[in-house]
């Protein structure tokens, strides 16, 4: 980062860049072939308890190549600039495969980070056809709509999972963000050290979601399954 010292990033960002070249080159070769499509092995049946480790990294993955590829503007690689631009854009492109609206802000974002990089690419001299052309199939084959028509279907798909989760266990229904009470004995000591606070508690604990379970959970449900209908 900046300093009162300096503003000169460059020379640091060589050295942090250098010290990566080996997994600069395998993720190269991971993506040669990316555009054709890649996936994760996912359970889709845990529904909303499913783990999705991967996307954090995939988003590194763009941040790093952009970053690789902003340092080669700086030096006057356009060729290496090139390729850092057609392996960003190949992973943007490629991860297609997982329907879930949460993977497909993850590939927006990372779409909008090779967005930038190739604008800032596009704005440097010394490009020729060829490898112009091909960034521009790249990005011509850059479709994000039909995984979000795929991630609202799996979404109402798994409503019925969701919401059977919420009617079987009170811990499975997110009414808020604070952490519910849900053992008796801490009911009966907040009710003790507050009464007021512990009354509320356990209305919200027992008949509040007993009320939803037997009633209003099953409005709720076609709600969402109408509104997420495709």
């Amino acid at each position: 980062l900046p300093t009162e010292d300096t503003t000169n990033l460059w020379p640091a960002l060589e050295v942090l860049v250098g010290s990566r070249e080996a997994q600069f080159a395998q993720l190269h070769a991971a993506l040669q072939n990316a555009e054709a499509g890649f996936g994760f092995s996912l359970d889709y049946r845990a529904g909303p308890s499913l783990l999705l480790p991967h996307l954090a990294p995939l988003k590194s993955v763009a941040q790093w190549l952009s970053l690789e590829t902003m340092l080669d503007l700086h030096q006057g690689q356009i060729t290496n600039a090139a390729e850092n631009l057609e392996a960003l854009t190949a992973a943007c492109v490629g991860f297609k495969q997982e329907p879930l609206m949460i993977s497909v802000l993850v590939r927006i974002a990372m779409s909008a980070i090779a967005l930038n990089a190739t604008w800032e690419a596009l704005q440097a001299p010394g490009w020729s056809d060829e490898p112009l052309a091909r960034l521009q199939a790249r990005w011509e084959s850059l479709d994000l709509i039909p995984q979000a028509i795929a991630s609202v279907a799996m979404e109402r798909a798994s409503l019925e999972s969701t919401f059977a989760a919420g009617r079987k266990s009170f811990q499975a229904v997110n009414f808020n963000s604070s952490a519910a009470l849900t053992r008796f004995s801490d009911l009966a000591k907040e009710l003790v050290d507050n009464p007021s606070a512990g009354l509320k508690t356990m209305v919200y604990r027992y008949p509040q979601y007993w009320g939803w379970k037997w009633w209003h959970s099953y409005i709720d449900e076609l709600a969402n399954a109408e509104a997420l209908q495709v």
